[in-house]
This record gives structure tokens, sequence and C-alpha cells, in this order.
């Protein structure tokens, strides 16, 4: 019964990775060996992904093979080919629509098919996959990460659209998840920074302000986020510049600078600061 599809599906995955499929890796017709077919499975495995992830995808059957190119398209997405990844996430909800239980994966297709959407900046049709994906997650326990990234992605889609209290809104939302969520205070902050953007679009200024300090306070507990804190430090600063406080202001744009210094490839930043630093001490 899966014996197109499931060919169709690993054709699909080689040329995602650039191997095209040798002409004899065609289906047969409905009599085609299992097991030859589950063996084409496993060496693709191997050249993909990681031990780990092979033993999460040991079983056979579609749900496996939904299971491989799934992952398959995620990688396609962080290469930015947003329109190849949509497809792929596309055929891959319809398989897991197959198996029941699956809940959760086609939770994950949705959310995957909302976040392409939003980078091809398709934002009401991100939302609504959004919805899709939130629906069955809320269908299974433990699924407070997924919701929270599906919140967070739409928040996104959201203030570029231009609804900011909506993009608040859902913020607000998916923070409030990964504060459920052990070892997520990195994502936690990049929440409050974003919040700290939209109030400013909102012309809510304190409120920025205060969503700023608490994503730096944040940042400085997560190993490796130098630059989220630059970026805090010039955000806060820039704030208070606004606010009319260039006092305070001034020694934050200077720590922000010697933060910046310390980044490869942050000439950009480093001169937002110095000129800042200047305006204001010519002020």
């Amino acid at each position: 019964m899966y014996g197109r599809k499931t060919t169709k599906l690993l054709n699909m995955v080689r040329r995602f990775l650039g191997k095209e499929p040798s002409p004899t890796s065609a289906p047969t017709g409905p009599g085609r060996d299992p097991r030859a077919e589950a063996s084409k499975d496993q060496d693709l495995a191997r050249k993909v992904y990681t031990p780990v992830q092979q033993a999460k995808r040991t079983d056979q059957g579609v749900a496996g093979r939904a299971g491989y190119a799934y992952d398959a398209g995620r990688r396609l997405h962080r290469q930015g080919r947003f329109k190849e990844t949509l497809d792929a996430f596309k055929e891959f909800l319809e398989l897991f629509r197959q198996v029941e239980g699956s809940e959760k994966d086609q939770g994950d297709c949705l959310h995957g098919i909302g976040a392409v959407r939003g980078d091809l900046g398709d934002y009401e049709e991100a939302l609504a996959a959004g919805d899709e994906a939130l629906e069955l997650f809320g269908q299974v326990e433990g699924t407070q990460n997924e919701q929270a990234y599906c919140r967070y992605n739409m928040a996104i889609s959201l203030r570029k659209m231009g609804s900011y209290e909506e993009s608040l809104d859902a913020y607000k939302e998916a923070l409030a998840l990964f504060r459920q969520v052990e070892g997520s205070t990195e994502e936690q902050a990049s929440c409050l920074r974003a919040m700290g953007v939209v109030y400013g679009y909102l012309d809510r200024r304190e409120e920025a302000l205060d969503a700023y300090h608490q994503a730096l306070e944040l940042f400085g507990q997560v190993e490796g986020c130098q630059e989220d804190q630059a970026d805090c430090l010039y955000n806060v600063a820039n704030m208070l510049r606004e606010l009319g406080r260039g006092g305070q202001a001034l020694p934050l744009f200077r720590q922000a600078l010697e933060a910046y210094a310390r980044l490869e490839d942050s000439e950009e930043e480093q001169a937002d600061c110095l000129e800042a630093i200047g305006a204001i001490e010519a002020g």
C-alpha cells in the first residue's frame, strides 16, 4: 500500500541532500520486496542522521520513513530552501495522517509549514497552520515546549503584519509556556527581548525597558549568549536615551560597545554605540 509513496518520499530526501536517486530506485509495483525497501531506508539514515536520531527512527513502515524525511526537511529549512521545505512538510503531513497516534508529529509538520510560510511572507497562512498545530499539540501531554515555539513563531508573523497587540499577547503566551519547560532560559530571554521590541512599537517605553532588563538578566545566565547580552545592553541604553535619560544610558552604551568589541563581525554595532555615545556627550 505504501510502496510507491514511500519510494517517492525517499527520492525527495535524496534530492534534498544533493543525491539524485538512481533509476533502479523506482518502485517496481505492489510486489516490491519490503526488506529491500527497509534496507534503503537504513542506508539513508546512516548517511544523514546521528546515531541517536537513528535509534529514534528504527521502526519500519510509513511512520519511520516519514520521520526520516521530516528531519531532512528541517535541514532544508536551515539552509533557507523554503519552497522545497514547504512541499516536503506537506508531503510528510499527509504521511503522518495515515499513522494512528501521530498527533504530535502532525503538529510538528504544521508548525514547520507555519514557520516556512512566515519566512516566505505568507503571514495569514502561517497563522492558520500555527492554529492547527496548536490544536494538535493540545491533544498530547508534555508538549509545552512545542506549543511555546509555535506561539513564538506566530507572534513573529503577527508583528510583521503590524498586529502589535496580538503579537504581544502571543509572546506572553509563549513566555508562560517556556516557563514550564526546564532548561528554557534562553528561550524565555528571547521572548522578553521580542516583547521589548513590540512595546517599543506601541510607544510603551517603560514596559519595553523592563522587558529588556529581564532579558538581559536571563541571557547572562546562559553560556554562549554574549551577542544577545550585547544587544540587550544596547536596547536598554537606547530606550533610556529615548526616555530622555541620557546620563543613565551613557555607561550602558559603553558597556555594549565593549561587549561588541569582543565579538567578530560587529563593526556596525560598534559604530552605532559610538554614534550614540557621541550624541549624548555632545548634547
